[in-house]
């Protein structure tokens, strides 16, 4: 998930936080916020990478999706996209 974010964002998911803190917040279910630019974007590359990226955070490890279900997710959005394309 923190890769996505980098690959969505630019920026890393906990700049300027001690790595302590990061810790505790993710312990606690935290992630960092997405910022509200991208949240209300329309474009399908954010739309996909939010949704892949939201899967990768699911906090409980029993109900996380593997590797393979947040890649499926975004081939879905890499087919959206070229469809939108043609």
């Amino acid at each position: 998930g923190n890769v996505l974010f980098f690959l969505l964002t630019g920026a890393s998911p906990w700049e300027k936080i001690p790595l302590k803190e990061i810790y505790e917040r993710v312990q606690n279910g935290d992630r960092p916020p997405i910022p509200e630019e991208l949240q209300d974007s329309s474009e399908i590359f954010d739309k996909y990478m939010i949704q892949a990226m939201q899967m990768a955070w699911t906090h409980d490890r029993y109900e996380r999706p593997g590797a393979y279900e947040v890649a499926q997710k975004l081939k879905e959005g890499i087919q959206e996209y070229e469809k939108q394309k043609r």
